[in-house]
């Protein structure tokens, strides 16, 4: 019971719940330890578009094999997970800037490359990326990850879709190098 409790039904990656516990401990490992945490959120764009023109039961093969392309690209360390309609999270600690990028552009492109077979026709889809990121001593709380995480995503759905920005600047490193933002 517990389980389902934290398991998103369609997809069968961790919730918002699950998220939210599992990243409480990280962020206060990760302030205590001194290695990085990273955040990213996940939309699929036009998702309405795939809904609306060939129906839920192509969206929902959608989200399931996008599932599918996170649990295959995410270390059993980190976390990734819906977080409703579809937005997902993924969870990364003990990488930098490059190593963030290099795995969430490996899901974009991965996605991007992917076809859906549903009834006769192929649906192609692709997503953007924010991603936020925490190394120093005073850890940010979930909300302000989310928030840093979601105008970056924001910026990517503004710069074309399909790509990946980061926020700036990472969380708690005042004012370090990794700053910046990707073109994908």
């Amino acid at each position: 019971m517990e389980q389902l409790a934290r398991t998103d039904s369609l997809t069968g990656l961790a919730n918002r719940r699950a998220i939210e516990e599992w990243t409480k401990r990280e962020l206060s490992g990760a302030e205590r330890h001194g290695f990085s945490f990273w955040l990213a959120i996940a939309d699929l764009d036009h998702f309405k578009t795939i809904n609306d023109s060939y129906g839920h039961e192509a969206g929902d093969l959608v989200l399931k094999k996008f599932a599918g392309i996170l649990k295959g690209n995410t270390r059993s360390s980190n976390i990734c997970g819906r977080i409703g309609g579809e937005e997902f999270v993924i969870a990364l600690s003990h990488g930098d800037r490059a190593d963030v990028e290099i795995a969430v552009d490996r899901i974009r492109r991965q996605l991007e490359a992917e076809e859906f077979p549903f009834e006769g026709i192929v649906v192609k889809a692709t997503a953007s990326f924010g991603i936020a990121g925490f190394r120093g001593s005073k850890a940010p709380d979930l909300v302000e990850l989310l928030r840093n995480a979601d105008e970056a995503l924001y910026r990517a759905k503004r710069e074309g879709r399909n790509r990946l920005e980061f926020s700036l600047p990472l969380l708690g490193d005042d004012g370090a190098a990794e700053r910046g933002h990707t073109k994908s």
